[in-house]
């Protein structure tokens, strides 16, 4: 059993039976202990009985008050309790009588009630009295505190103070404990968060010194989590040490913290050692001021991106080598701007300068035939009118006066309102190639097409769109009947787009992934070509069916994205021998623009949606660190998962409410007008799974799912996904989404929807820590109250009595001092010649008698300087500095202004605070120099001295080992609502600094 003389800190408290401020002082050390709460409540026990003088008392628990377990704890006088009383027992019929007694407790005395005797029978000799109150944790009645007495307790106003604030401090401990389980808990589930995210995160101070990393950054970063962190950013070899090239990694460093925006893409090797791409970006975050507070280090890997970009690259240094091999160059022009934009090799052939006519037509223009002129403008106009792609042959004049010929192709590219966008196209010099001119335009068509396509790809994000302009392109240059995209899906081919002479109606059909020519590709993963009969035995009989259309010749293509096989792209033709070699190559290129499109949007789309989801998940982190509203949050969250799930038709998160519990609609967004009566019961359809399981469920088809609910059969909902809301494995609600389509949700949007739950969960949460924290801090601000009137009684008190000494001292012993002196002068003037040494001794004690009044006239001064109540805290103190300075002879310096508003308490309690460091500083420092400043700032009043003596070393958790003195300072400093700051060191010197508020006053 602990008690006071085992904590340092109470048992040099003077006699807690004496003094309420001491008992009150006693009790707040005890309870801000980090003790177990069986050894906090003890000496809260024993400081309530050594205070009142008891002689037994205990707690009996009626619930979980965290005493480990155990249901009663027992206490007794140390030195007053008599061994005959060890077997008085307790009344357990009074605790529920005491937990009723919510603003109080109840007394019982053997000389004014019958219920000592009632309830106590067989009560002991000496015990004369009982009281009891309730432990009240959260409001609610946990345990019951019971004393006996050998007095009669009083039942006066304010008696049972101690106890009542003992009682109270157990009820904040256990509070205190919850509380702490509760940030610890939120702790744990924001590093879970931080080390799940797909991204890689480093956390770093303004200088760039690492304070975290997250699981998924470890995977590309050498070394250890403990090897990494306090290391400087670009010390910790995360990266390469040069960004762009140019830019070292420190110096990237330094920007963001400015402000910049640093991102940049790096190679690095994996744990794996495998090399993967990373896109990185440092940027600061920034508190309410301005100032960088916090420097994130972010990516995503990009690896397969690259790839595909770097496959693109490949392919159009492969088409410039062509370009120039084939003397070919191509062109582009904008409408929006008018510049217009040529390959080298049409430089070349114009002999033009680039940096002289650099985006501008006028000079090639010049450079055409003039009977030419005409046509070519004709062709020209006639694309850009109907947006159909037009060629042209035209001699143009060359430096040296000769004619050249050439022969340009190009197409007009029209935006969604049928207005041209830009023209591009190809030219090439045929001079002297005539005889050549057949096999060359075909050339020039396809590498213009191929190019047209992937100007197509780069510049188009409309999957749809690019499938029928690039297979109208692949149809003209293959001068096919039909060409037709298939996408697989399931176990299914499906007609994804269709470019054809004639209406044949192909689109959206679906064929087995075995059947036709388009299911021969799939299952070889090869291409095809058939011609005849071949392709009137192996053709799809659904596709048969479907038109009267018969084809002799039929080229298939697998369209492959990395190792993806996505479908099958078709060309067919109605004579046989419509194709030659090079037609294979040509679908199999057109084949990869299609799978690079698909790529390349796919990406996007991820990771558009990626960056979506992220800034919808950290808008409502902000709002969770910003608002306690829960609806708020909630109505944030229900909408994200609507806007970020695009099959969603509407999305709700419901609350478990009532008894007994059921779902209630609490948020609710999308095609949905009320949702009042969409109410589950606790264990009903999928929500009750989802809560009951603890995880995720995605129901595709409600109709045939025996699970789902009646509600969801009777609205037409056909998916359904739905996500539990919990907070330490206990059950809130739920978040779901709803579609009228089958099989709508993935498991993106599991992991979404999982992560939208767990922020509702935390919005309630932290909305239930909030009124716990709300209703502890209305507690101890009423208490600090109580605190601050008793002290100011007490210093009024204190002052009150030091006045009445310092007059009796200055009117009554100084008179007596005074006439004592006079009266051994007179004896002194009186004595006869010869008795010298008489003489000398009634000198000596006159000198004595004097310096007895100067000492009792600067004791009354101490006591209650004059100047203090006459002129204020400014001249008192610049008054108390001259007087130490011709006592002690040290050099003291003292700067002040007057601060009007200050209360008579308060002028005091900071006169004393610079007494006692004046005091302080003769007796211990030995300063040479010493130095007040008195004070104002804003609505508070700062007071600092400073020595420049020998200083000490302080404790800061316990400035009660570091002397009474230092104590006593604060303690005076505390009674008026302030704060003191101690600075020092050994040989550096004492700087204290007061600071009081004014408006408190």
């Amino acid at each position: 059993m602990s008690s006071l003389s085992d904590n340092p800190d109470l048992a040099s408290l003077p006699d807690l039976q004496a003094d309420k401020l001491t008992a009150f002082q006693a009790l707040g050390i005890a309870a801000s202990k980090p003790l177990p709460n069986e050894e906090t409540f003890l000496q809260l026990m024993e400081i309530i009985g050594r205070h009142y003088g008891w002689v037994k008392g205990r707690l009996i628990s009626l619930r979980d008050t965290r005493i480990e377990g155990k249901h009663e704890l027992n206490w007794v006088h140390p030195t007053k309790f008599d061994s005959d009383l060890h077997d008085q027992t307790w009344n357990n019929e009074l605790v529920p009588i005491i937990c009723r007694q919510r603003d109080g407790g109840i007394i019982f005395n053997h000389e004014s009630e019958e219920g000592l005797e009632l309830y106590f029978p067989e009560r002991k000799p000496g015990i004369e009295a009982y009281v009891g109150v309730p432990l009240l944790v959260n409001g609610e009645c946990s345990a019951t505190v019971e004393f006996f007495a050998a007095e009669t307790i009083a039942d006066l106003p304010n008696e049972l103070d101690v106890l009542t604030h003992g009682v109270a401090l157990m009820g904040l401990v256990v509070e205190r404990g919850d509380a702490q389980a509760r940030l610890r808990e939120s702790e744990r589930r924001f590093r879970g968060l931080f080390d799940q995210s797909v991204q890689l995160i480093a956390l770093l101070k303004p200088d760039g010194t690492v304070i975290d990393i997250n699981n998924t950054a470890l995977e590309f970063v050498p070394g250890e989590y403990d090897q990494i962190i306090g290391k400087k950013f670009w010390e910790a070899s995360l990266w390469p040490p040069l960004v762009d090239g140019h830019l070292d990694l420190e110096t990237a460093v330094q920007r963001a913290g400015d402000g910049q925006i640093i991102r940049f893409e790096t190679s690095v090797t994996g744990k794996k050692s495998e090399t993967v791409v990373l896109d990185l970006t440092i940027k600061a975050v920034r508190n309410e001021g301005g100032e960088a507070v916090l420097l994130v280090a972010e990516g995503r890997e990009i690896t397969k991106l690259h790839a595909a970009l770097q496959e693109l690259r490949q392919t159009e240094q492969k088409l410039g080598e062509a370009q120039r091999i084939a003397n070919l160059g191509h062109w582009e022009y904008s409408f929006k701007d008018g510049q217009a934009t040529y390959s080298d090799i049409v430089w070349e052939l114009f002999a033009l300068e680039p940096q002289v006519v650099q985006g501008s037509a006028e000079q090639f223009i010049n450079r055409i035939y003039p009977d030419d002129l005409s046509d070519l403008q004709r062709a020209i106009t006639r694309s850009i009118r109907t947006g159909r792609p037009f060629e042209h042959q035209f001699r143009f004049i060359r430096d040296d006066e000769s004619i050249g010929m050439v022969y340009t192709a190009g197409n007009t590219v029209m935006d969604e309102a049928g207005m041209p966008l830009r023209m591009t196209g190809i030219i090439q010099d045929i001079s002297g190639r005539r005889q050549l001119e057949d096999s060359l335009a075909q050339s020039v068509e396809r590498l213009s097409g191929l190019n047209l396509i992937g100007q197509i790809v780069a510049t188009s994000n409309d999957l749809p769109a690019i499938y029928q302009s690039i297979l109208s392109v692949g149809r003209k240059l293959l001068n096919s009947d039909t060409m037709v995209l298939f996408l697989h899906e399931g176990a299914e081919l499906y007609v994804a787009a269709v470019d054809e002479e004639d209406r044949l109606n192909l689109d959206g059909i679906r064929i087995s992934e075995h059947d036709g020519v388009a299911g021969n590709v799939w299952r070889a993963k090869s291409a095809v070509w058939l011609t005849g009969e071949d392709c009137r035995e192996q053709r799809s009989s659904r596709l048969a069916a479907a038109t009267s259309y018969e084809p002799e010749s039929i080229i298939g293509v697998p369209v492959q994205w990395q190792d993806q096989f996505l479908g099958v792209l078709e060309v067919t033709h109605e004579h046989d021998h419509a194709f030659g070699d090079g037609d294979v190559s040509m679908m199999q290129s057109i084949a990869n623009w299609i799978a690079i499109a698909i790529g390349k949007i796919t990406q996007h789309e991820t990771l558009q949606r990626r960056l979506q989801e992220s800034e919808e998940i950290a808008a409502i982190g902000r709002a969770l660190s910003q608002t306690l509203e829960p609806q708020v949050i909630l109505d944030m969250i229900v909408n994200s998962a609507h806007d970020l799930v695009p099959r969603s038709d509407w999305a709700v998160i419901h609350i478990l409410r009532g008894r007994p519990e059921r779902l209630d609609p609490a948020a609710f967004a999308g095609d949905v007008e009320d949702l009042s009566d969409y109410v589950i019961d606790r264990n009903e359809g999928i929500a009750g799974l989802a809560i009951d399981e603890g995880r995720v469920i995605n129901v595709g088809d409600t109709r045939i799912d025996p699970r789902s609910s009646t509600y969801a059969r009777s609205t037409g909902l056909r998916s359904l996904l739905v996500a539990p809301i919990q907070s330490r494995n206990r059950a809130l609600g739920t978040v779901s989404l709803h579609c009228m389509l089958p099989n709508a949700f993935t498991v993106e949007d599991e992991r979404l929807l999982t992560i939208l739950a767990a922020q509702a969960g935390l919005s309630i949460e932290n909305t239930q820590l909030f009124d716990s924290q709300r209703r502890a801090r209305l507690v101890a601000e009423m208490q600090r109250e109580r605190l601050r009137v008793l002290a100011d009684r007490i210093v009024t008190a204190q002052e009150e009595e030091r006045l009445r000494i310092s007059r009796e001292l200055h009117d009554e012993a100084g008179q007596a001092l005074t006439s004592l002196k006079i009266s051994l002068d007179l004896i002194r003037s009186g004595l006869p010649p010869g008795l010298d040494t008489l003489n000398d001794r009634l000198a000596d004690l006159a000198n004595l008698t004097g310096n007895t009044m100067e000492t009792l006239r600067t004791l009354a001064h101490d006591l209650r300087p004059p100047g203090l109540d006459a002129f204020g805290l400014n001249v008192a103190l610049e008054g108390l500095c001259h007087d130490f300075a011709a006592r002690t002879q040290l050099s003291v310096h003292y700067s002040g202004r007057d601060v009007p508003g200050l209360s008579t308490t308060t002028a005091l309690s900071i006169y004393r605070f610079a007494q006692e460091a004046l005091t302080n500083i003769a007796k211990h420092a030995e300063p040479q120099q010493v130095e007040l400043n008195l004070t104002k700032e804003d609505k508070a009043m700062k007071l600092v001295i400073a020595d420049d003596g020998k200083g000490f070393i302080i404790d800061q958790d316990s400035r009660v080992s570091n002397g009474i003195g230092l104590m006593s300072m604060q303690e005076r400093i505390d009674l008026v609502g302030g704060s003191l700051e101690i600075v020092t060191a050994p040989n550096e010197g004492v700087r204290l600094t007061a600071v009081v508020p004014i408006e408190s006053q």
